[in-house]
């Protein structure tokens, strides 16, 4: 308790020499904490995205073109916990597909047949601009298309609009949909996406009525590891499963079209839907580990620096103390001591101050950078606070600096009293 005190007491009769570094502290707090909590914010809203556009955190696959039915999802439903949701979708490639309104056309990329009572969750994240997933029309099926569509064919909620198509058998047909949603969304994800009623992509593409293409699995961000392998093993039960992949390629490269070679089933994670997922995780991730690793450096080595001519400079004060009777262990716990309260204050005060930082970013609109869209919640990057993330940053931060400067310490304590009272200084 003497050590702190001490240690507080010399830091205030000091806070000049202190006052450069608590205030390089102070900086390095605040972009750490800020740089962490954007990147972590940054991250959520893509993994939302992702399991918006991909139906939850898993889906259960089959050889390519394979004909599930309803009955597929039932048994998948049984083996998964009562808090999880399981959906049935169908995705169709919409290059084929073509929107039409009062002389307006937009090409598609994907159209997503899906059932908006049972995702509800899922569409509750979305971020509307008009409309909702619950506007319905009792004589059309609903479809929700994205604001640049929107904007491209002149369209509002509550219009009808054509859906044009050509089916499997090169067959064209059309279908009128009730514009019931309007979504904000340029990225990947969902400029050009329309979520559909299943029953109405079923109608066009004359589907049988129980045809589904995949079953999804939402566990809301929650499913670890373990769980999915607890997963894989009960499914392996009931079905043929092929191995976990980290990439679903791999799994249609090795079981092929339906009848093919062998039907077999995966379990394949969010993340190993899309290469691009990956890519887009570790290059955020990159970014600020390569913040944290500068940050650190200059910490360490700037503030140890520093901290070693204020150190050398009291070495008439050490030979004092060590001349009283204080061991030589209890003066390097002393300066340990100053540093680490320092430290510790300035990164703590720098949080604080973060926070600021994180709401005026949050106020921006960012929804003028092309496709950065999967990284925003209603066209806003949404910081959020990685505790643990933090934590351990900041607790390297602090040991490395520690560490950094113990080796001068070690130099002054370990001369005699003698030497030190004798020092010019």
């Amino acid at each position: 308790m003497f050590l702190f005190k001490y240690a507080l007491k010399s830091i205030f009769s000091r806070r000049r020499q202190y006052k450069s570094l608590f205030i390089v502290c102070v900086v390095v707090g605040c972009v750490i904490f800020s740089a962490g909590s954007i990147s972590s914010g940054m991250l959520k809203s893509l993994n939302v995205k992702a399991r918006q556009y991909y139906g939850g955190d898993l889906q259960f696959l089959g050889p390519k073109r394979f004909m599930f039915s309803q009955d597929y999802a039932d048994k998948i439903a049984s083996q998964v916990p009562a808090w999880a949701e399981v959906y049935s979708r169908i995705n169709e490639e919409g290059w084929d597909s073509t929107l039409f309104f009062n002389g307006n056309s937009s090409l598609l990329r994907m159209v997503k047949g899906v059932d908006f009572e049972n995702e509800t969750h899922l569409f509750e994240d979305f971020t509307f601009v008009e409309g909702n997933h619950h506007v319905s029309s009792p004589d059309y099926h609903s479809v929700l298309i994205s604001d640049p569509v929107a904007k491209k064919l002149g369209v509002h909620v509550g219009d009808v609009i054509t859906f044009f198509v050509s089916t499997d058998e090169g067959f064209y047909n059309t279908i009128q949909l009730h514009v019931s949603g309007i979504f904000q969304d340029s990225s990947l994800f969902g400029m050009y996406t329309v979520y559909m009623d299943i029953a109405g992509l079923r109608t066009v593409f004359d589907y049988p009525d129980d045809f589904i293409e995949m079953v999804t699995i939402n566990y809301f961000g929650r499913m670890t590891h373990k769980e999915l392998e607890e997963l894989q093993a009960n499914l392996s039960g009931i079905f043929k499963m092929h191995d976990l992949v980290d990439d679903k390629y791999d799994f249609y490269n090795d079981v092929g079209y339906a009848g093919e070679k062998h039907d077999e089933f995966a379990l394949i994670p969010l993340m190993s839907n899309r290469e691009e997922l990956k890519m887009m995780t570790n290059a955020l991730n990159a970014v600020v580990l390569v913040i944290v690793v500068i940050l650190t450096i200059i910490v360490a080595v700037g503030i140890g620096s520093t901290y070693r001519v204020i150190i050398i400079k009291r070495t008439v004060e050490t030979g004092t103390l060590r001349s009283i009777g204080m061991k030589s262990s209890s003066v390097r716990n002393l300066f340990l001591a100053e540093i680490f309260f320092v430290l510790f204050g300035g990164l703590l005060l720098g949080g604080i101050f973060s926070f600021a930082v994180n709401f005026v970013i949050s106020r921006f609109d960012f929804t003028f950078i092309p496709a950065f869209d999967m990284f925003l919640m209603g066209g806003h990057i949404k910081p959020l606070l990685n505790a643990p993330l933090l934590l351990g940053v900041n607790s390297l931060i602090i040991v490395t600096t520690l560490l950094s400067i113990l080796f001068t310490i070690r130099q002054q304590i370990s001369k005699s009293p003698v030497e030190a009272l004798s020092a010019v200084v």
